[in-house]
């Protein structure tokens, strides 16, 4: 109902100094909603929308209503607007996600038309959306018959019913759920916001419809903006085409404060593994209920806490955790949670068994009594201080914006009715934490407070189970078989007719001309590009971005890759993980990483290119980088050089440490990233820079890190590793490196210049050995078998490298097929969470790939009749569409610091500006015909190599069809 008046009254403006931002704060007058926007010279502008969704069971509503609502609205009566709007938009970013307490749609996008067009489909999307009955059918979960064999059953299907049966057949999401579930008993945390898969079957259509009529309302929301258009815009816009149509509602939605245990409690659970052997495979997890995240100063004190345990290798509980004889690494679960109400603090183990729970639990008090008795050096306090202060300075942001950033510190206490400001401008309160830390007893109180003395702790047991897996499987199908049975015929044809209603719908063609977008005249006619200069430091060529880095300064040494041999290329990942992980010529491990804390923050990794005339030949650099204050800045650089030049590998108990838990984070992570190590896997016979990527980051190497902590259980074996490494720093040393800084020109201007000529800087670059991998070339078939209840399928083609004619092609082909008709068929219809295709220019490579997907040799199927179906459906629209897509990528808005570093490292590896414009250009003239023709030159005339990760019983039925099954 439209209201007689209606306003935005001011409530407090507020400048913060550091950020170059201006904080305003409003009440819309009808309806009681809240704006916050801060004001920022930067065109990225953002826009955030959110509502507390505050669930009472694990159903997966909040979700599912998610996903729902952007499947069509009243103004917008398409299906599946969101998608479409993915591929008319130069956005920055574009999303939604559902958190344990509220849901959110972030959006951000630095043009104008666009960021209106993306508006108007947001609001009416949360305000006015259809929740058809069939798109929560799609979206959520449906209940099929399928005929197999004359013999009729039932199957559940859904987008979001296969995404969540992905997600938890993680460990880690299994045992953060239980833990959550055990401190949260009365409130909506202890549920499962995502939905768990047996639970989210039994939501009806009407509580979705019931749960957004009274969560999605004015009343409730919070509109975040961010950029250089004003508020007052904005919330003439928000007015127009949402808030005049309600009135203020007396409901509310707010999350009580927990119960507190008056004792510590345990809980016992199991997770599926797909392994006989079950010996050293339990997860044991501690966790407290902590102080409110609404409060910035309970927050700072709550970070202070786990800095001081757990921030690295020298802090006193994850020095026990790490060097525990009981277990074999520490928990993923280590650290402060403060996305909640209220924080969780939790620390643990994994790797080992249920009997050790109280030895280890009296060990981790043991620790934490000697911190409350002991103290801490007050330079420990100050340098995580000094860190807080740099994470609020610091201009980060590359997939996800620094204006969605900004605005995201402040959704858990703006839906929590807390104070947003404090969590943007926080000089006042680190202020006040410096002089609450200055007190003696400041650590002594904040480790019993929130530990030692606080009854409401909950441990987790999580034992492996070789049935559990197969009995959740059972249930299922012994589920739908019963109600197939009480079934009668005009139900079941019901059913069959609802299947078909929505076919029908999936493959109708609607109006999209309803919807706004943009044309290729809207896309800007250069991009930009960072400038440098190349001056002389310390007696290396130095390359310097004047940047707008708000006081941080960065430092980053660039070495060229020295000769390798077969047997070294294996162990480089590993090399740059553990330099900044271990000790020097004169400190060990846990003396080098308070320094390093106390200097800024240092990591190390690998460049790697193919050279822009020889895809077979790689090109590559070994990067340290240090980033910190301006003020402490001559101390990141002393560190920075001690990392390169005096970083020892003989501290052999906390290499094995190490490789543990390197193989411990590649098993967890193999659930999230499943589709990756599909394609990984795919590419590896048929491109050199593929097959690396699979040996660092796939399959390869989670067996090679499994081999390497089994082999250096000996003495002998750990040497080993310790000793190839040694030479591999002794290699990179001895080649000539650079620097590359980045910062204000003030502080540039600050640094001490090198006497001598530097006219000549630029022509004495040293360049790297190129790999050159050998690389089984030829299409194969392989299947991967993990625990997951769902499948990660990939096709690799061959294709061609960025410096073809045909690359641009390439890239709009994989965004014209993954729009026009990979969406449709893997996610709609084939129920997978994600699926496409993409063109990897550097591998020269082009893919197909599903994520969390219910079928294998179907969507393999799909994969094969893509390249067909383009030869059949040739639309200019979509070509436009699709090359917007590919432009939106290069485009991207990157933060000073990034930008800086993308344009050196493209410039070593030859694609200098002049390439990006040139690749730029290229892909704006791209024709219906260009992708006609790269279609049929790589996709119709080659056979692709295929992988899949999945699970045995999947694995079974493609090993009948030719595929190889190895356990990953």
């Amino acid at each position: 109902m439209a209201t007689a008046y209606s306003h935005f009254d001011l409530q407090r403006e507020h400048y913060i100094d550091s950020l170059q931002v201006t904080f305003q704060s409003f009440l819309h007058g009808a309806t009681g909603a809240r704006h916050i926007h801060l004001a920022a010279a930067d065109d990225n502008n953002a826009f955030m929308v959110a509502f507390p969704t505050v669930p009472q069971d694990s159903t997966g509503v909040a979700h599912i209503l998610e996903h729902t609502a952007l499947c069509g609205s009243q103004r917008f009566p398409v299906r599946d607007p969101f998608f479409m709007m993915l591929r008319r938009s130069l956005n920055s970013f574009m999303n939604a996600f559902t958190s344990s307490d509220s849901t959110a749609y972030p959006f951000a996008s630095p043009n104008d038309k666009d960021f209106d067009n993306l508006l108007r489909v947001y609001l009416d999307a949360v305000f006015f959306p259809l929740l058809h009955k069939l798109d929560f059918a799609q979206e959520g979960h449906r209940t099929e018959v399928e005929t197999d064999a004359s013999q009729q059953r039932l199957v559940y299907k859904g987008v979001v019913f296969n995404e969540m049966k992905g997600a938890m057949s993680s460990p880690g999401a299994q045992l953060w759920q239980h833990l959550q579930s055990g401190l949260f008993p009365t409130t909506t945390y202890h549920y499962n916001s995502g939905g768990e898969p047996a639970e989210i079957v039994t939501l009806r259509h009407e509580d979705l419809k019931r749960f957004h009529a009274s969560h999605y309302h004015p009343t409730h929301a919070v509109f975040f903006t961010y950029g250089d258009r004003p508020a007052a815009e904005h919330q003439q816009r928000i007015q127009e085409l949402a808030l005049k149509d309600f009135r203020r509602d007396e409901r509310s939605w707010q999350v009580p404060d927990e119960r507190r245990y008056l004792a510590p409690v345990t809980f016992d659970h199991t997770y599926a593994i797909d392994d006989d052997d079950l010996t050293e495979k339990t997860h044991i997890v501690w966790g407290w209920l902590g102080g409110r995240s609404l409060d910035i100063d309970e927050v700072l004190d709550g970070h202070m806490l786990a800095g001081i345990l757990l921030d690295n290798s020298a802090s006193p509980l994850l020095a026990y955790l790490e060097s525990c004889p009981l277990a074999a690494a520490p928990s993923e679960l280590c650290g402060l949670e403060d996305g909640m109400r209220e924080m969780v603090f939790c620390c643990g183990v994994e790797g080992s068994e249920p009997e050790h729970a109280d030895r280890i639990e009296q060990d981790i008090l043991a620790v934490l009594g000697e911190v409350a008795g002991n103290g801490v050096d007050h330079d420990i306090i100050e340098a995580l201080i000094d860190r807080m202060e740099m994470s609020q300075r610091d201009i980060t942001g590359h997939h996800f914006p620094y204006g969605l950033q900004l605005l995201s510190r402040m959704l858990t206490p703006a839906m929590h009715r807390g104070d947003p400001l404090t969590f943007v401008e926080i000089e006042p309160a680190l202020q006040r934490l410096r002089e609450r830390a200055g007190h003696p007893d400041y650590v002594a109180t904040l480790v019993r407070s929130y530990l030692l003395d606080n009854p409401h702790r909950v441990r987790i047991v999580m034992r492996p189970s070789t049935t559990v897996a197969q009995a959740r499987l059972d249930a299922e199908r012994a589920q739908l078989d019963d109600r197939l049975q009480q079934l009668a015929q005009d139900e079941i044809a019901a059913l069959e007719s609802a299947a078909a209603e929505l076919a029908e719908r999936q493959a109708r063609v609607d109006d999209v001309s309803v919807l706004p977008d943009l044309t290729l005249e809207d896309v800007p006619a250069s991009s930009t590009h960072p400038s440098y200069y190349i001056r002389q430091l310390e007696g290396r060529r130095a390359t310097c971005y004047a940047r707008g880095t708000n006081g941080i300064a960065y430092r980053q040494l660039v070495v060229p890759f020295p000769e390798f041999s077969t047997a070294q290329v294996p162990l480089l990942p590993l090399f740059a993980d553990y330099l900044t992980e271990l000790g020097d010529d004169k400190r060990d491990y846990r003396q080098a990483q308070l320094a390093r804390a106390a200097a800024g923050n240092f990591n190390a990794r690998l460049s790697l290119r193919p050279m822009v005339d020889d895809p077979t030949a790689l090109q590559g650099y070994l990067v340290i980088a240090g980033k910190t204050l301006r003020r402490k800045y001559q101390r990141m650089a002393d560190e920075l050089a001690r990392l390169f030049e005096s970083t020892r590998f003989d501290e052999y108990e906390h290499l094995l440490e190490l490789l543990a838990q390197s193989r411990a984070d590649a098993e967890n992570g193999i659930t999230d990233r499943g589709h990756v190590i599909a394609m990984q896997a795919a590419g590896a016979r048929l491109s050199a820079s593929a097959l690396l990527d699979h040996q660092w980051s796939g399959a390869d190497h989670i067996r090679q890190l499994r081999t390497l902590v089994k082999q250096t259980r000996s003495g002998t074996g750990v040497a080993a590793v310790g000793a190839e490494l040694t030479a591999l720093a002794n290699q990179m040393r001895a080649r000539e490196s650079e620097w590359l800084l980045i910062g204000e020109q003030q502080f540039l201007d600050s640094l001490p210049a090198d006497a001598g000529d530097t006219s000549e800087l630029s022509a004495n670059q040293q360049e790297p050995w190129l790999l050159r991998p050998d690389c089984a070339m030829g299409d194969y078939a392989s299947a991967l078998t993990t625990n997951t209840e769902v499948s990660f399928c990939s096709s690799a083609y061959r294709a061609v490298t960025d410096n073809d004619p045909s690359a641009p092609a390439l890239a709009v082909l994989a965004r014209y097929l993954t729009n026009g008709f990979l969406h449709q068929s893997i996610r709609e219809q084939g129920g997978a969470y994600g699926g496409g295709a993409s063109y990897n220019a550097d591998s020269g490579l082009f893919y197909f790939y599903s994520y969390r997907d219910p079928r294998t040799l179907n969507t393999f199927e799909d994969f094969a009749r893509a390249g067909a179906w383009l030869l059949e459906h040739r639309d200019g629209k979509q070509l436009e569409e699709a090359i917007l897509g590919v432009i939106r990528d290069i485009d991207q808005p990157l933060t000073p610091a990034s930008g800086a570093v993308k344009d050196y490292f493209g410039r070593r590896h030859g694609r200098d500006a002049s390439f990006v414009d040139a690749y730029r250009a290229r892909t704006l003239q791209t024709t219906m015909d260009d992708i006609v023709v790269a279609t049929e030159r790589f996709l119709l005339k080659a056979q692709p190599a295929r992988a899949v990760v999945t699970n045995t019983a999947g694995a079974h039925e493609l090993e009948q069809e030719g595929f190889a099954v190895e356990p990953l």
